[in-house]
């Protein structure tokens, strides 16, 4: 019997795909059924009675991939040391990727010493010497990896197949239709939401531009897409508690719809597809290769008004960069502002910068426009990138100090079952010898029935010392490899520059903040994650924030250059005392002038987002109440940049 400490999980899971199948396949992987299986086990099975149960379920989720609500809850309080036992229905349920199934059974488990029970498999970690390195559990992985692969192929394949013959057989409708009570694979018109996509269209028409359309839309409160699928078709949104992402319009939704011809009642299928079998990646198609089925649907748009708004998107659209040529960003899609969580636009100018358009589509916004110049973007978190590779170089240190202790130990247990074995030989030796002495006549039988007792009771006690031994050598854990990422950090550490490759491989999101502070989320793999003991977790953060500080210096005099460079060194000293990073500087050998080549070198840095501090030895001489400097004032205000003198006294912003 299990005491209240000892904790099982229960972990269920459910996909779409299994729910899609027939009635027999649903019924046997339902969740009640699994949760029915499993705790039929536990009740059959005593040495499980009287420990803590836990369940955490996944419903209508791939077992392709491990990002699961439930799976990573169920994970996280493995690393934290509170699961003892994880038990499934069979090893698909807990996923359909064999390598990465095999990962957790044979390394990531039995490293954190949790058991790991598989009911229709007969697996049990704590009886099977091996793990999922048994032929027998990997060709049973490798089967459920085949299975799911063969059967996205399939439902790939039957998709295609309703869509070529003009079906509508998408989870959801999209916005201004719902699906149809009387009628399977038809849409019907929503007479709210086709409203709204009939004004989209006929402002286009009208000159209006994607930015104003949303202006309007969000002045009247009109509700978005997204919203609208939550209030007709049932959808839960997975983002983040308070977010507003999808509650406004934005120029970029509007564009989304003013694209999308399926309103002239066309069925298009084929316009993206998935990179592999099991990936979530998307691959845009051309254009010559999709599908499409005419009079399909309602109609909400003409075809002659949408071939009109079409000609003046491709009048209205900017020069890209030429199909086979790279694109200079370095980060694609996961810049973001930390103020209204909507992605930020990228500006491909002298000095490229994202910057935040949220705010110009909806006043309502909780946005400032933020904006960061893209080369200081990239220092901050190569920088960052670099800190978090050594503390990652550290904390390796530091396990394989922990490694060298369970090697000692280990090895001490084995050289004390080799001498309990030698000493048992022994033994068995002199038995031999005493048996011939009785053959002899050297003793007689009395004699060698005490001296064989005695002999065989020794043997019995090493045999017992050796037993108990070898089970102290079992129930050490395994010593850990090296992390997988290893290699890795050491090129990062040796980087000059950030490129687009490796912020793609380790940036998962930046969030841009108008205090200068990004809040940086990394991409590692989850095995590198999880292969990591709960102290050393502690020391590498999934998220990291990062204060800019941006300064650019300015000082001017006429007293000659000697007096030039005390002041400049000064301000720098002072801007070192504040960690400031200094991105720039300038001077005049003058007295103060807004026209002055170095004042205005600091106001442009202002004016283009590249600085959120500026330092200045002082600004005694210019005048305070003239146009020019007013005008200078609220430039540098509009920015929300920090103007302070050599004693650190704020001289503008608030």
């Amino acid at each position: 019997m299990m005491s209240d400490e000892y904790t099982i999980a229960k972990y269920l899971r459910l996909s779409l795909e299994d729910g899609d199948l027939d009635e027999a396949k649903d019924e046997s992987n339902s969740i009640s059924n699994q949760r029915k299986l499993l705790d039929y086990y536990i009740e059959q099975h005593p040495d499980l009675s009287g420990a803590k149960i836990l369940e955490f379920v996944d419903d209508g989720y791939s077992g392709t991939s491990f990002d699961r609500p439930g799976v990573q809850k169920l994970l996280q309080m493995v690393k934290e040391n509170k699961i003892n036992c994880i038990m499934i229905k069979d090893f698909s349920r807990w996923g359909r990727d064999y390598i990465m199934v095999s990962d957790y059974l044979e390394q990531i488990f039995p490293f954190l010493q949790v058991r790991v029970i598989s009911v229709n498999d007969n697996y049990d970690s704590a009886t099977i010497a091996s793990t999922a390195g048994n032929i027998e559990v990997g060709f049973t992985n490798i089967m459920h990896d085949m299975y799911s692969k063969d059967l996205s192929r399939k439902l790939l394949v039957s998709k295609r197949q309703l869509f070529e013959a003009g079906k509508y057989h998408s989870s959801y409708p999209f916005y201004g239709y719902l699906k149809s009570t009387t009628e399977k694979y038809h849409l019907e018109i929503e007479p709210e939401a086709a409203g709204v996509v009939k004004k989209i269209f006929r402002w286009y028409a009208a000159g209006s531009s994607t930015k104003e359309i949303a202006q309007k839309l969000n002045r009247t409160d009109t509700m978005t897409p997204l919203l609208w699928l939550v209030k007709f078709c049932g959808f839960k949104p997975r983002f983040e508690k308070g977010s507003t992402k999808g509650t406004r319009w934005t120029s970029s939704s509007v564009m989304h719809i003013l694209k999308d011809e399926r309103y002239t009642g066309k069925c298009i299928y084929g316009k993206t597809k998935v990179a592999k079998i099991g990936s979530r990646k998307l691959i845009k198609q051309p254009e010559s290769e999709w599908f499409v089925v005419p009079n399909r649907f309602p109609v909400i748009i003409t075809q002659a008004l949408f071939d009109k708004t079409a000609a003046i998107r491709k009048s209205r659209a900017r020069t890209k960069v030429k199909k086979g040529e790279p694109s200079p960003r370095i980060f694609l899609g996961n810049i973001r502002c930390g103020h209204c969580g909507y992605a930020m636009n990228f500006h491909e100018t002298k000095y490229p910068y994202y910057i935040c358009h949220a705010r110009q589509a909806d006043n309502d916004l909780h946005c400032q426009g933020t904006r960061i110049m893209e080369s200081d973007l990239a220092e901050v978190v190569l920088n960052a990138l670099k800190q978090f590779a050594q503390v990652c170089i550290d904390s390796e240190r530091r396990l394989e100090k922990r490694r060298e202790v369970m090697r000692s130990e280990r090895a001490q247990i084995q050289e004390k079952i080799k001498q309990q074995e030698k000493i048992a030989a022994k033994l068995l030796l002199k038995g031999n010898d005493c048996f011939e002495e009785l053959l002899e006549g050297k003793i007689d039988d009395q004699e060698y029935t005490i001296r064989m007792a005695e002999n065989n009771r020794k043997v019995a006690e090493c045999q017992k010392q050796v037993d108990a031994l070898n089970e102290a050598l079992q129930s050490m854990p395994e010593v850990p490899n090296a992390m997988s990422e290893k290699t890795l950090i050491g090129k990062i550490l040796s980087l000059e520059r950030l490129d687009r490759k490796l912020a793609d491989l380790t940036v998962k999101c930046v969030h841009v903040f108008k205090d200068g502070s990004l809040q940086i989320e990394w991409n590692f793999s989850g095995l590198f994650d999880s292969m990591f003991p709960q102290d050393l977790l502690e020391v590498l953060p999934r998220t990291e924030t990062v204060m800019l500080n941006r300064t650019w210096i300015y000082c001017c005099t006429v007293d000659g250059w000697d007096e030039l460079e005390r002041m400049r060194q000064e301000l720098f000293a002072y801007a070192e005392s504040r960690k400031w990073l200094v991105v720039g500087d300038s001077f005049d050998n003058s007295k103060p002038c807004l026209e002055a080549n170095g004042f205005r070198q600091m106001r442009d840095a202002a004016k283009q987002g590249r600085v959120d501090n500026i330092l200045v030895y002082t600004l005694d001489g210019l005048s305070k109440r003239s146009k020019n400097y007013a005008r200078f004032q609220r430039q540098i205000e509009k920015r929300h940049v920090l103007m302070y003198d050599r004693n650190g006294n704020l001289l503008i912003g608030t």
